[in-house]
């Protein structure tokens, strides 16, 4: 049998498995034109144009009950390549955990979102390409998600609270701690987000957040402090506009030396199905103009 015949009966196999196991099979297919990205820096790459796939995924995730109103749940997420640029390795992890949820809130391990991205810092992390990006990492352990971490979320009625322990050694346990608090009041929501790395760490890094929506319109302000050194620390605006047929987005990353400007428009073709524009142009990243396409499965 031909190795595509096997990895396609395998594809089956596993979602006929998922469907007898009450598991969603998800996914986003992102793929970009870059036109005329030129790195800011000396020696960085000419401008070119070439076709790039920015986060596109499929994933599984689902829930059993346990009774007693506890659940046990479950996600796998995969990155696929879908430019085709590394067809040697077109998967790698983004998500992989499995844990318990009750009334005491939720318990999971494996490979997370960290809590201070999911409530605090991925509010300025609003771009769909690379344009920007400045901002939301701070100095924090992991940008994004994280490995080898044992994960509590909780709610408290609005307040969402959650916090991370992760294990990067495997002689010890608590080699970062990541923590994040959401507290929304009306139109209002404050975030505060911490980490403190292992006796080998340099940073403490702190992350806050307000934002603010009213109808149509939203804007956050966001502020990420290394405690290392004053250049390392930025602030980042960021302003949302919902349209008829889509969302205008415009974000400032500024450090007191170097900064950049991000804008964005998303037009919604139907509820899965959006075209988009990004451009991006400071001191520090490249400047970027990217058209592109976000389709959900």
């Amino acid at each position: 049998m031909k190795k595509s015949a096997i990895l396609a009966a395998a594809v089956a196999s596993l979602m006929v498995g998922a469907v007898q196991a009450d598991t969603t099979m998800y996914g986003k297919a992102r793929i970009f034109l870059e036109l005329g990205t030129e790195k800011a820096a000396p020696g960085g790459v000419d401008d070119r144009i070439q076709v790039s796939s920015y986060s596109s995924r499929i994933g599984w995730k689902g829930s059993e009950d346990l009774g007693n109103g506890m659940s046990a749940v479950y996600q796998f997420e995969v990155a696929y390549n879908a430019d085709g640029d590394n067809t040697a390795a077109p998967f790698s992890t983004r998500v992989g955990y499995g844990g318990i949820k009750g009334d005491f809130g939720q318990v999971a391990i494996g490979q997370q979102w960290t809590p201070s991205y999911v409530l605090v810092r991925g509010k300025h992390d609003p771009m769909n390409t690379t344009a920007g990006g400045n901002v939301y990492g701070g100095g924090f352990p992991a940008a994004t998600r994280v490995g080898n971490t044992i994960s509590y979320i909780n709610s408290f009625g609005d307040v969402k609270l959650a916090v991370a322990i992760v294990s990067a050694n495997s002689d010890t346990l608590n080699d970062a701690i990541d923590a994040a608090i959401s507290i929304p009041a009306g139109p209002v929501t404050v975030g505060v987000a911490l980490a403190q790395q292992d006796a080998a760490g340099t940073t403490s890094p702190t992350a806050l957040d307000l934002g603010w929506a009213s109808g149509a319109l939203s804007a956050n302000l966001g502020l990420f402090m290394t405690d290392v050194n004053g250049a390392d620390d930025w602030m980042s605006v960021v302003v949302k506009f919902k349209t008829d047929g889509g969302q205008i987005t415009a974000q400032l990353e500024d450090n007191g030396t170097d900064n950049q400007i991000n804008a964005a428009y998303t037009h919604k073709l139907s509820k899965k199905t959006s075209i988009m524009a990004e451009i991006s142009s400071g001191d520090v990243a490249a400047d970027e103009t990217n058209v592109g396409i976000h389709i959900n499965f």
